[in-house]
């Protein structure tokens, strides 16, 4: 009786399994072409921080509804720095909000600058960038090794 009581919950177990991870499809928006640079003109009035240029392409920006930004000492890893961006539609020009910034986006190209703290900044070996699509499914992330 205990056996064809594991069965069962074996098989439910892998049927919920199945569902869940149905509703996880990956989105179709491309993410190409990341690169993040120290920004050596911008001036900032905080010598505690350190700005970046982050910069990507996306394939479908019309679709595209937030961009997740992790720094972290691994690919794929936000255990030193982990934000969000959100794109804007309105006005049927393409921007990217950050910080109470609006950055226009230009073509397929995306830009904004992250600003961090020197200790954050000397922490970080990878940038990834994944995308929430409008209708809430992700890409696949897409890191760069940054510091050695």
């Amino acid at each position: 009786m205990f056996k064809n009581h594991l069965k069962k919950i074996v098989l439910i177990t892998f049927l919920m399994s199945g569902f869940v991870g149905m509703s996880q499809t990956n989105s179709t928006i491309r993410i190409m072409d990341l690169h993040l640079i120290q920004d050596m003109i911008t001036e900032s009035t905080d010598t505690a921080l350190v700005n970046y240029k982050l910069q990507f392409k996306i394939d479908t920006v019309a679709l595209a509804n937030k961009v997740n930004i992790l720094l972290g000492t691994a690919a794929n890893a936000g255990n030193v720095f982990t934000t969000q961006a959100v794109f804007n539609h309105a006005d049927g020009i393409e921007r990217i909000v950050y910080e109470n910034q609006d950055y226009a986006v230009n073509g397929y190209t995306v830009y904004l600058l992250l600003r961090l703290s020197k200790p954050q900044s000397a922490s970080f070996k990878y940038v990834s960038v994944y995308i929430e699509d409008n209708s809430g499914n992700y890409t696949p992330k897409l890191s760069l090794q940054v510091n050695d």
